[in-house]
């Protein structure tokens, strides 16, 4: 049985996930990842240089952490679109990466880092 994973683990994780896609030339809508030559890829994949905000978590966090990374931006999105749930899904993630801005695809990814403070 492995180990649980902590919130300071979750939170560099994502971290590293903005990292990725900071820049907003390397940042993307409507796929996980894609090549310089705008080929649709696998995130882990050496070729790729352009994520969305869930590609990239795929991309540079460990598999054991996917899932709490990923709950924590679903709960971030939740709040970027100004929602009233308590079961986000991920398909909010992917709302806020395809329909917004990179600005909110980066104040997605601050929320659900912030969230973990204390950690």
């Amino acid at each position: 049985m492995g180990k649980k994973v902590s919130k300071k683990q979750t939170q560099l994780a994502l971290l590293a996930a903005k990292t990725l896609i900071s820049r907003k030339n390397d940042w993307i809508r409507d796929n996980l990842a894609m090549t310089k030559n705008s080929e649709v890829v696998k995130p882990e994949k050496l070729n790729a240089c352009k994520w969305c905000a869930v590609g990239a978590i795929k991309a540079v966090v460990p598999n054991k952490l996917q899932a709490s990374a990923t709950r924590a931006l679903r709960h971030a999105a939740v709040d970027v679109l100004e929602l009233n749930t308590s079961h986000p899904t991920n398909s909010l993630i992917f709302e806020v990466n395809d329909y917004e801005d990179h600005k909110a695809v980066m104040r997605m990814y601050d929320v659900a880092i912030a969230s973990l403070d204390g950690a």
